[in-house]
């Protein structure tokens, strides 16, 4: 299945990138996806990121389906 991952803020930065789409197995979860854009842009680890499906933020871990669309969003700031 594809899903697709949105890069705001400072993980666009990193990334280079806004929108990444990626290949990933049927039954995989946000947590599943996390860690592989973890292990893709490891000096992100330590950076609190609020996750959302589909445009709705979500507190925990979630079986993704075909087409879904994860933001990871870094914390705000501003002034």
């Amino acid at each position: 299945m594809t899903v697709t991952i949105r890069c705001f803020s400072l993980l666009k930065y990193e990334t280079g990138k806004s929108v990444i789409s990626i290949e990933c197995p049927n039954g995989s979860s946000t947590d599943t996806i996390y860690q592989q854009f973890i292990a893709n842009y490891p000096g992100l680890k330590e950076l609190p990121i609020r996750i959302a499906v589909n445009k709705e933020y979500i507190n925990k871990k979630i079986e993704l389906h075909d087409g879904d669309e994860i933001s990871f969003i870094p914390p705000v700031s501003g002034g």
